[in-house]
């Protein structure tokens, strides 16, 4: 789905074509928010798939968008988990040979990432090419993850309108499983 992440990613090629000193590491800390947006948006599409939601009803796009948003703890691992959980497919699978590398560059740029947004140093002195090493491998997991999520779940984690029914009913029916003890407990547990 290079289209998709092209688009979502075009913002930080901005960045890194700048004059501006801080590009790297504005596009790593806009990159993050990518990632983990690519992720939240994939769970919510899931969560979506459930029987009890319509296509089009907008009362359970706000229910569930206000369910998320007041989840205030989840990051990454948390929605990798959620993915699993909900579509019996895990992030792993979906990425195959290129998971491992990606994942431990992704574990790796969490690490900066929590110092890096809080303004702290990170103790690496970590230089604008190793930053921009970190940015690729961030865009290398969504593009990835964008296709191989499109071609087995139904949706790429960057298009418009990911609270949709995707019209996969393997889907449907793992969500359905999964959600057995209620959506909103769900959602509280990520």
């Amino acid at each position: 789905m290079k289209n998709a992440t092209s688009a979502e990613f075009s913002t930080v090629d901005l960045l890194l074509k700048s004059d501006a000193e801080t590009r790297a590491v504005d596009a790593f800390t806009l990159s993050w928010v990518k990632l983990e947006k690519q992720l939240r948006r994939l769970t919510s599409n899931l969560i979506f798939q459930h029987s009890a939601f319509e296509d089009g009803e907008r009362e359970h796009k706000t229910a569930v968008r206000a369910a998320i948003l007041r989840k205030t703890t989840a990051n990454h691992d948390k929605f990798i988990g959620a993915i699993y959980r909900l579509s019996n497919r895990s992030v792993k699978d979906l990425m195959q040979d290129e998971y491992k590398a990606l994942k431990r560059d992704t574990d790796t740029a969490y690490q900066y990432r929590k110092k890096i947004l809080h303004g702290q140093q990170t103790g690496h002195s970590l230089t604008r090419t190793e930053l921009e090493k970190c940015i690729s491998s961030m865009r290398a997991w969504c593009e990835l993850l964008a296709d191989r999520a499109n071609e087995r779940i139904g949706y790429d984690g960057f298009s418009r309108n990911s609270l949709r029914k995707n019209g996969r009913e393997e889907i449907t029916a793992a969500v359905d499983e999964a959600l057995v003890g209620g959506w909103e407990e769900f959602i509280r547990k990520i």
